[in-house]
């Protein structure tokens, strides 16, 4: 799995208005992490996915929009 950072952001831009550290207690990881991987594309793991995936089925989001499934 590979997080979609574009739509990530858009998700955090949209819905968090730019704020990370509310997206990031969204999903239950910390504020840092979500930093990395919106820069980098580097650091997600099973808790930032599963955290993502339940904030997905929670808000009625399509996971797959926002998760790259290799």
């Amino acid at each position: 799995m590979k997080p979609n950072i574009l739509k990530i952001q858009k998700l955090v831009d949209e819905k968090f208005e730019g704020n990370k550290t509310s997206f990031a207690r969204s999903i239950g990881v910390k504020r840092s992490q979500v930093s990395v991987i919106l820069n980098d594309g580097v650091g997600a793991g099973i808790k930032f996915f599963g955290g993502l995936i339940k904030y997905c089925d929670e808000h009625n989001l399509n996971f797959r929009e926002y998760i790259f499934l290799q």
